[in-house]
């Protein structure tokens, strides 16, 4: 039993560990990429279960986050390209894990594997 013990508490440190490195992370994700580790078919389903849940809008062809939505879950990328200004919204580590419990979606240590 003892043994038994000690494994399951090693398994839910090595989770904790994964997981704590994740939210730890400076890393930004595309809606690509949070639709992958949340397992939904495309990027644009993503943005309309974010829009339903008054997270994203649309605006011409950029989307861009409610006001009252933490600064900490997104980073907005703004440049210019070919005389052609653009804005990108990228999801922080923290906002993935905040979107994934809103939307009541688990993901598990492979699952992050999708996101490079």
């Amino acid at each position: 039993i003892e043994r038994r013990r000690a494994e399951l508490s090693k398994e839910r440190d090595e989770k904790a560990s994964w997981f704590d490195d994740f939210l730890n992370s400076n890393g930004c994700y595309s809606s690509t990429q949070v639709a992958k580790l949340f397992k939904l078919s495309s990027a644009q389903k993503l943005n309309k279960m974010l829009n339903e849940n008054r997270i994203i809008y649309k605006q011409g062809k950029n989307w861009y986050t409610y006001s009252n939505v933490d600064k900490s879950w997104y980073k907005l990328i703004a440049g210019s390209n070919n005389e052609h200004s653009y804005s990108q919204l990228k999801f922080t580590s923290k906002g993935v894990y905040e979107i994934s419990k809103l939307l009541g979606i688990k993901f598990e240590e492979e699952d992050l594997e999708n996101l490079a």
